[in-house]
């Protein structure tokens, strides 16, 4: 919802938020095992210049509902 929003994500490096985000174009992921590692992505993040339509394009081209269904579809038909 941020990313369709245009806003950058700053997530944990687990599975499924760590595959959606492409370090400093969309968001940032920090290591959940280490203490400071949030307090440092904010802070990375803050002062990066991110481009928000950008974000907002690509999360639309990448993970609209027509986007999933359509791989949703290929799993069905095994392609």
């Amino acid at each position: 919802e941020a990313m369709g929003s245009g806003l950058p994500v700053i997530g944990p490096d687990i599975d499924g938020i760590k595959n959606l985000v492409e370090e400093g174009v969309n968001g940032y992921i920090y290591k959940s095992d280490y203490e400071f590692s949030l307090k440092e992505t904010i802070e990375k993040a803050v002062s990066n210049d991110w481009c928000y339509r950008s974000i907002s394009v690509r999360a639309h081209n990448n993970y609209s509902w027509d986007k999933w269904a359509e791989k949703i579809e290929k799993v069905i038909k095994n392609e």
